[in-house]
């Protein structure tokens, strides 16, 4: 017989399992206790680390044709006392199924904010990418949030860029253009992200206000070696140039890459090859080695 803790540990689970399979859910513990009493325990410890602010915010640099830094993307990690180092590819989904979208939103936008501040202070031509999620988009409160975190922390819209992936737009109650068009309006940059992987992805790149698309390393990972897979790259950064959109390469690794990309006059790059996701302190010490400790701190205030 199971003792106290233990049955709460299963109604746990069983509760777990009824938020994930959507409202008004009723669900017993099945029995197959080992990986849903471990999602549990993640779960709880993800949302313990977010309420107590152990999130890691990273930053990827973004470079130009002369390999100038001219920005970064924001990405969120995680390592867990209980856990180890566990995968944005793991507790991105739990935190959109387990309803800890609210307070992980709140975080993106305000440590985003406060980078972008300490980026611009160095260099105002600097601009941060952050991801906005479908929720996100969802939110009739996104608007407010983001001026307010702008305003607070004394940072232009424009010094901000706010990525978008495709799936977004497959959800039926998602239709986020309105939104996108006074999120342009106000000054910040909109790209879609990971282009080519979802559907649609031309209907999208007409109809929405995008200043940016980033080609998923897909497209990029085998371009210098397949003939085929150059020509779509090609002609998917032709058609952004032909639309007024900048191009962003995801997942430059080698020189021979690079140097295909640089030919098919791609403006910017990211990829292990230039600079690999480093705590934001790092980051800061690329754009200025001479900075006081102050300014590098991991979690401006």
């Amino acid at each position: 017989l199971a003792d106290a803790n233990e049955l709460l540990r299963r109604a746990d689970s069983a509760m777990y399992e009824a938020k994930a399979s959507g409202r008004n859910q009723v669900r017993t513990f099945s029995g197959e206790s080992g990986n849903q009493a471990r999602r549990v325990s993640l779960v709880s410890a993800l949302s313990s680390a977010i309420e107590q602010d152990e999130l890691e915010f990273y930053v990827q640099p973004k470079f130009n044709r002369h390999r100038e830094i001219v920005g970064g993307e924001m990405l969120a990690r995680w390592q867990s006392g209980s856990h180890g180092v566990v995968s944005p590819a793991v507790f991105i989904p739990l935190i959109e199924q387990h309803g800890l979208n609210a307070a992980f939103s709140e975080a993106v936008l305000h440590y985003g904010t406060r980078y972008t501040a300490a980026m611009t202070a160095i260099n105002p031509r600097l601009h941060l990418a952050i991801n906005l999620s479908a929720w996100q988009l969802l939110d009739g409160q996104l608007l407010r949030r983001l001026t307010d975190q702008c305003l607070n922390a004394h940072v232009a819209p424009a010094s901000l860029e706010l990525e978008i992936t495709e799936s977004v737009f497959m959800q039926p109650q998602n239709n986020p253009a309105e939104l996108m068009q006074q999120l342009r309006e106000l000054g910040f940059r909109l790209a879609i992200d990971d282009f080519g992987t979802g559907y649609s992805s031309l209907g999208y790149l007409r109809t929405l206000p995008l200043s940016t698309v980033k080609i998923d390393r897909c497209f990029v990972v085998d371009a210098d070696q397949n003939e085929r897979a150059r020509r779509i790259l090609s002609a998917i950064v032709q058609m952004s140039h032909d639309l007024g959109m900048s191009v962003v390469a995801e997942g430059v690794e080698t020189e021979s890459q690079w140097q295909l990309l640089e030919q098919l006059q791609v403006e910017l790059f990211q990829g292990f090859l230039l600079g690999k996701p480093m705590p934001f302190r790092d980051f800061l010490h690329l754009l200025q080695p001479a900075a006081t400790t102050a300014s590098t701190k991991q979690r401006p205030a």
